[in-house]
């Protein structure tokens, strides 16, 4: 495994490795990016190999920017950032209003933990080639480890983590990124009331095909209250709220 992760063909390999199967990579990279990626792994150097800017960057409202394999942002893009709780940052902009929101729920004997926020491109890079790893041994050929990984921790500059603006949270009684948080209190106080903080469950069930990453009940992101209200009244992804709001607009 080694030598394939040191094998520069393998990075451009896994590069056409989503283009085929329409994640839509190639569309989003131009340019020529000098910075040095000494050091970084292959996940890294295939964000950094061209530069990627998002086709979205001038929204009128910056928290609708949208982060994803079609939408890919510059690998060196940081957000302004603040703590959180435990060392974990996220958009200045919206650090306190997690943590009022957190201190709600408290108020109601929802006990809520951050178990991640922001992420940069580096700490992507280090997820999105440890997942493929793990993929290949577990059987997966390379081509479907790619795959699979990407569904859970994507490839560096596609991982919204890295706007700062979502988080992923859960119940203390269950610290674990799984499904299991559906069944606790804190998910379901989230779900009720994630919208009047405005954040909204990002990755939902059954939306996989829209938004390219597997069903999340933890991973919630911030948008501003009235989007939030819309998009969650009516079961929408943030792929498709801004999908119809474009349309409106022409």
């Amino acid at each position: 495994m080694k030598r394939i992760i040191k094998c520069k063909n393998v990075i451009f390999f896994l590069c056409s490795v989503f283009c085929v199967f329409n994640i839509n990579y190639a569309s989003n990279i131009i340019g020529a990016d000098k910075i040095n990626t000494e050091k970084k792994g292959p996940g890294f150097e295939i964000a950094k190999e061209k530069k990627i800017i998002s086709s979205n960057h001038n929204l009128e409202n910056p928290f609708l920017i949208l982060v994803n394999s079609s939408n890919p942002i510059d690998v060196n893009f940081v957000p302004p950032l603040k703590e959180v709780r435990g060392g974990l940052m996220m958009h200045e902009s919206v650090a306190r209003i997690v943590n009022k929101m957190i201190k709600d729920a408290k108020k109601e004997d929802i006990n809520l933990v951050v178990l991640s926020a922001y992420r940069s491109a580096e700490r992507q890079a280090q997820l999105f080639e440890g997942k493929v790893k793990a993929n290949v041994e577990k059987g997966m050929d390379l081509l479907t480890a790619t795959v699979e990984a990407a569904k859970i921790n994507p490839l560096p500059g596609t991982s919204e983590h890295q706007t700062g603006l979502c988080m992923d949270i859960v119940d203390k009684s269950n610290l674990k990124l799984d499904y299991e948080n559906e069944n606790t209190l804190g998910y379901k106080w989230l779900l009720e009331h994630c919208a009047e903080y405005g954040f909204i469950l990002r990755y939902p069930k059954d939306k996989t095909e829209i938004t390219g990453i597997i069903y999340e009940p933890w991973h919630f992101r911030y948008v501003g209250v009235d989007i939030a209200k819309t998009i969650m009244e009516n079961k929408l992804t943030l792929e498709e709220y801004i999908d119809i709001v474009s349309k409106a607009k022409k």
